[in-house]
């Protein structure tokens, strides 16, 4: 064979290995191709999943409002197998989706299960945790490397918070107190130098009993205590009630429903959005309380909580050894009001507080324009004049930083603004109750008795005090009640309204 021959058969045979090598080639390409369609297809079927498994999760959690434990679960389920077989759409009928979830499995699941371990709860319902069923995703190109399906999930957890976080205080109002400006929050055993706290030395001296459902945001992070002990007031007192409370709108109080037995000391699983409406009246008169709570703080397992009272930006007084807000409801009016343009009463224009004295509540004794007597004949006036049919303009919107997630006005940052629930009952002092709660009423903390040895000092927020001495005790405590009026509506709907207390956060 001549030297070309051999060189024309070489080049034949090199021709043909490249036609096998080229053809391998093209097959690995087209099977990463047929790989990256349906990882494709996969990711985008998960995508659909999350948002199917993050709708369900926040929709069955409205389900727990206002309910039973069980039958909060079982509500919550139902709508979670629903949301999703809708928004999914899987090949199979509602019934085999639903033992899709009955079959499903989550190492992740939180305490609580029912029907099915992918929808699960923590111990008092706060948190709601929904995983997936997997959902088969058929493989365009799979079945050639032998993969007919590609699974995919997804899992969602909301967790239930209070909006108006710290607000309301476990004290009580009689259903005839709405009719005065100044009230009693807290009474105790005489004497007591003034009025409205120069009550009778027996009885239960306002305090009622709201137990801890346990909440875990970053406002509270309290623990389940149904004993109705000393530490638990004083744990409402210090962070607010944990939980969402509702009320019975109209009396007599309906046949008991299950979310009136719901109640935190019949044992777990809790509802904590329950919203319960019937309280009881504690009994006893733990007078320490309301020092610990307001003022000392207390230790809550590794946590130390500060005294409500210290817990402030504002200005503060030296009180009984501790700095306390000394902020006084008056400095929270908007400076830009007047009775010319905004149909105040004129005593309520922020700049007749000022230096100067007067007879504002008709003793015969001048008192400072900037006292606590003045604001009250301010809002007696504001309250006048509502009653005339006057419209005047809302007193507290004053608003230093703008930020909305800080609370929309200054008043509602002060440790002093709180909210109490009024009762149906005329009379919530005598005995234990029950209580049906008619509504929430706006207040602004206002005078502290601290008594010893017999005699009674009082402080109020920016007036000189009269309390001498460290180790007193907060014997009693006054409250400024907040007509609706004088409050923007926004305020008093997150107040009065159980559905606008609670936001639901997806947390993963």
């Amino acid at each position: 064979m001549s030297v070309t021959s051999m060189t024309r058969a070489i080049r034949d045979g090199e021709r043909g290995a490249t036609v096998v090598f080229m053809t391998l080639v093209l097959v690995v390409l087209m099977g990463f191709a047929a790989v990256a369609v349906d990882l494709a297809h996969k990711w985008s079927q998960r995508r659909h999943d999350q948002a199917a498994v993050d709708t369900g999760a926040l929709a069955g959690s409205l389900f727990t409002e206002d309910r039973s434990a069980a039958l909060a679960i079982t509500d919550a389920e139902d709508e979670v197998f629903r949301i999703t077989y809708s928004t999914i759409n899987p090949s199979m009928t509602p019934a085999q989706w639903q033992a899709e979830w009955v079959a499903c499995r989550d190492p992740g699941r939180l305490a609580i299960t029912s029907r099915t371990e992918c929808v699960s709860f923590a111990d008092n319902l706060q948190r709601m945790r929904v995983r997936l069923p997997n959902v088969p995703v058929d493989a365009a190109f799979g079945p050639v490397l032998g993969v007919q399906e590609l699974p995919t999930t997804a899992t969602a957890v909301v967790l239930l918070k209070l909006h108006a976080s710290g607000d309301v205080l476990p004290f009580g109002l009689s259903t005839n107190a709405a009719a005065n400006t100044e009230v009693c929050l807290k009474s105790g055993v005489n004497p007591l130098p003034t009025d409205p706290c120069d009550g009778p030395a027996s009885g239960n001296f306002g305090y009622i009993e709201i137990t801890n459902f346990g909440n875990e945001s970053e406002e509270y992070q309290t623990v389940l205590d149904c004993t109705g002990d000393n530490a638990m007031m004083v744990r409402n007192i210090v962070t607010g009630v944990d939980h969402p409370l509702g009320y019975e709108p109209n009396p007599p109080p309906p046949v008991v429903e299950d979310r009136d037995r719901d109640r935190c000391n019949e044992g777990p699983p809790n509802n904590w959005n329950a919203r319960p409406y019937t309280v009881i009246s504690q009994p006893g008169t733990p007078s320490w309380v309301l020092g610990a709570g307001l003022v000392e703080g207390m230790a809550d397992g590794p946590m130390f909580r500060p005294g409500r009272l210290t817990q402030t930006d504002n200005g503060t007084e030296s009180i009984l050894g501790f700095d306390l807000d000394n902020k006084p409801l008056w400095e929270f009016i908007n400076g830009g009001l007047t009775a010319a343009a905004n149909g105040i009463p004129p005593i309520c224009e922020r700049n007749t507080f000022n230096g100067g004295t007067n007879d504002w509540d008709g003793d015969g004794l001048p008192e400072p324009n900037q006292s606590h007597e003045h604001m009250i004949a301010c809002i007696d006036a504001f309250k006048a004049m509502v009653s005339a049919g006057g419209t005047p303009a809302p007193l507290f919107t004053l608003d230093s930083d703008g930020d909305p997630d800080n609370a929309e006005y200054d008043l509602q940052r002060s440790p002093r603004w709180a909210a109490v629930p009024q009762m149906w009952s005329l009379d919530i002092n005598n005995g234990t109750g029950p209580h049906d709660i008619k509504l929430m009423r706006p207040v602004f903390i206002q005078t502290l008795f601290a008594c010893q040895g017999g005699s009674c000092g009082q402080f109020n927020p920016g007036e000189t005090p009269d309390v001498a001495g460290n180790g007193n005790n907060i014997d009693a405590m006054t409250a400024i009640l907040l007509p609706d009026e004088i409050l923007t509506t926004d305020v008093v709907e997150i107040l009065r309204n159980p559905d606008a207390q609670v936001v639901r956060v997806l947390v993963e």
